[in-house]
């Protein structure tokens, strides 16, 4: 297991050499080369250890590796039916604003992965509720390759009009998503004061559907689908008060 990864781990380091630093291919080969010299040695010198009980580090690892694929495929499947399927978010307001629905008191914050789209959410609420909040803001959190962000920078406000807005939350990977510090922050720096009492989150819930549609082989299809039953809520994760959450789904095939 630690041979083989050492062989991965300098694998690796040629992509990054070569994608991200733009080294020459030459150098890349030279430097690479002579690291795996090295660890393929070590490698081919274990490699009787296999059948002796080192194929289990090995098939475990592989099964991980399977369902790291697995789930970052799947959720590219989800997002393009996403954006196939999309409503472009400001002409549907426009739209939705020149013929309104029936307006209700309070605050509808409605959690979206596409900040150029109607969230499905939204589209479940209108067909089955038929209302509109007085003030509706779609929030996006994003999660940046830097450690922290400082709170001046962590939110993007833009006014649709009507009492719609669209704001961006963003966080860094050491940092914990809360939905309570957001809207602190939205009272502070734009005045946008939200009861938290009057204020319901609306999320989308998917249930996925393996099937024919090219993708992924259909067993690997079943496990997402599986993967995707058993992940972590994002109401929790965001730290959302379960009792103004409100969770509007459909059924997506893959």
């Amino acid at each position: 297991a630690v041979t083989t990864t050492m062989v991965i781990t300098t694998l690796l380091a040629a992509i990054v050499m070569k994608a991200l630093w733009k080294w020459n291919s030459i150098l890349v080969a030279v430097v690479i080369g002579t690291f795996l010299l090295v660890d393929i040695a070590f490698f081919a010198a274990n490699a009787l250890k296999i059948a002796e009980g080192g194929w289990f580090p090995l098939l475990l690892g592989a099964l991980c590796f399977l369902l790291l694929i697995t789930w970052y495929k799947g959720r590219m499947l989800l997002r393009q039916k996403a954006i196939e399927g999309g409503i472009p978010l400001e002409a549907f307001i426009k739209s939705l604003l020149v013929s309104e629905p029936i307006r209700v008191n309070g605050t509808a914050v409605f959690l979206t992965a596409h900040v150029d789209y109607v969230p499905v959410a939204m589209l479940h609420n209108l067909k089955h509720n038929q209302v509109l909040h007085k003030r509706v803001i779609f929030l996006k959190m994003s999660i940046w390759d830097v450690p922290y962000v400082e709170d001046k920078d962590r939110i993007n406000l833009k006014e649709m009009g009507g009492g719609v807005y669209l704001a961006r939350a963003m966080y860094g990977f050491k940092e914990t998503p809360d939905i309570n510090h957001i809207m602190e922050l939205l009272a502070t720096q734009y005045g946008i004061k939200c009861e938290p009492m009057e204020t319901s989150f609306f999320l989308a819930r998917d249930t996925v559907v393996p099937s024919a549609i090219p993708g992924m082989a259909l067993w690997r299809e079943k496990l997402f689908a599986w993967m995707y039953q058993n992940a972590a809520k994002p109401s929790d994760f965001f730290s959302i008060p379960a009792n103004r959450v409100v969770e509007l789904g459909a059924k997506v095939e893959i």
